[in-house]
């Protein structure tokens, strides 16, 4: 459910007019817009021939509604609209992060604790992870024409999840798997089975190594897991994985250990016993990079770059922004959000003029010029 109701906001935010997205989140969180309010929207609409966001971003339509929902339609219209002028500014990840906040779906399930509540606010952040993982993935591409770049909009994110779902459509039921946690699948035994996942702060939770009792339940959970498989059993981790948005590497689950090695087969990078809590096991581990394809590791590598580099960029505070248009190799610049740099080269002509520039924190950024927010430096 929390899954569909970031991604109801996300789509609404690219397109007001989808009201299936409109009808799930206008009043969730809770923001006291109830059924009687919708279905006197959805009345108007009907009436007007219009969709249902038209009825709430219009004020001689909106003032029609019940005058204790007014002001909460109000609020909501201004909310998304806010998402909308983001679109262009921010990418994909940016502005799910502002949504999930703005709109308070990530503050309520953080604060409820239960074993429920910390899974579904898990749920929210893989979410986030795989939207980040979409757009680190399109800056890594190189531009298939001089001049243009990737497109990590949320717009293309949705464009891509929708062309994964549509194949969730077909009804061809061979050659399937049936995915299910493993509360789900208590009572269920299957030929053979893989338990994703088995990483320290994923199985068993971060939050599970805070009490005894929640780590047994966590064991208990690892037992019913493997039982289910009746002939054969894959026991899989990341070598490295998204988490709060950046890429970290895994140390193995504790769970691990606790299976006789005698029943097991190691394929790929070997947790060695004891690799929990263990610095030396777990450095011998990351280090063999079994697992970790190219893209992940160059994208670490950026990542560990930027964590490294000495002092965020300092923007004077008389920036203005500079006529690009005959900016040329060699010329020092300041941009809004990346600091100070040199301009490398300039690609392609008119609106898909492109930069290359080489910045002092940031490294080596492409930026389309008619986009872009530099002052020129003079050296």
């Amino acid at each position: 459910k929390e899954v569909k109701d970031l991604m109801a906001y996300l789509r609404l935010t690219v397109n007001p007019h989808d009201e299936e997205a409109l009808r799930r989140i206008i009043n969730y969180p809770t923001r006291g817009i109830g059924n009687t309010t919708v279905g006197k929207i959805a009345a108007m609409a009907n009436q007007e021939q219009v969709s249902l966001w038209t009825v709430i971003l219009t004020p001689a339509l909106r003032t029609q509604l019940p005058k204790v929902a007014q002001e909460p339609v109000s609020g909501f219209v201004k909310m998304m609209l806010l998402f909308a002028d983001l679109l262009n500014r921010k990418n994909a990840y940016e502005l799910a992060l502002i949504i999930g906040s703005q709109t308070g779906l990530l503050k309520e399930l953080s604060e409820d604790k239960t074993v429920e509540g910390i899974s579904r606010y898990e749920n929210l952040q893989e979410l986030l992870n795989s939207i980040k993982e979409f757009i680190d993935e399109k800056l890594a591409e190189t531009p298939q024409e001089p001049g243009t770049l990737p497109d990590a909009s949320l717009g293309a994110y949705l464009q891509g999840v929708s062309l994964l779902t549509d194949l969730d459509n077909d009804d061809d039921e061979s050659g399937k798997v049936k995915l299910m946690t493993v509360h789900t699948a208590k009572g269920l035994e299957f030929p053979c089975v893989y338990v994703v996942g088995l990483e320290e702060g994923l199985f068993p939770s971060m939050l599970s190594a805070k009490s005894v009792h929640e780590l047994e339940e966590e064991r208990r959970l690892f037992y019913v897991a493997v039982t289910r498989a009746k002939q054969k059993l894959h026991l899989s981790m990341a070598a490295c994985r998204y988490r709060y948005g950046e890429l970290q590497y895994s140390t193995p689950s504790r769970f691990i250990d606790e299976v006789a090695s005698v029943h097991l087969e190691t394929v790929g990078a070997k947790p060695k016993p004891g690799a929990f809590g263990n610095n030396a096991a777990y450095n011998s581990f990351k280090d063999d990079n079994s697992g970790i394809t190219d893209n992940a590791r160059r994208i670490k590598e950026q990542q560990q770059k930027q964590q490294h580099n000495t002092p965020p960029p300092q923007i004077p505070a008389n920036f203005k922004p500079s006529d690009t248009s005959k900016l040329q190799g060699g010329e020092a610049v300041i941009h809004q959000r990346f600091g100070r740099g040199k301009v490398v080269s300039i690609d392609g002509a008119g609106d898909k003029r492109l930069a290359v520039i080489v910045f002092d924190t940031e490294g080596e950024k492409r930026i389309v010029l008619k986009f872009a927010q530099l002052m020129i430096v003079k050296e």
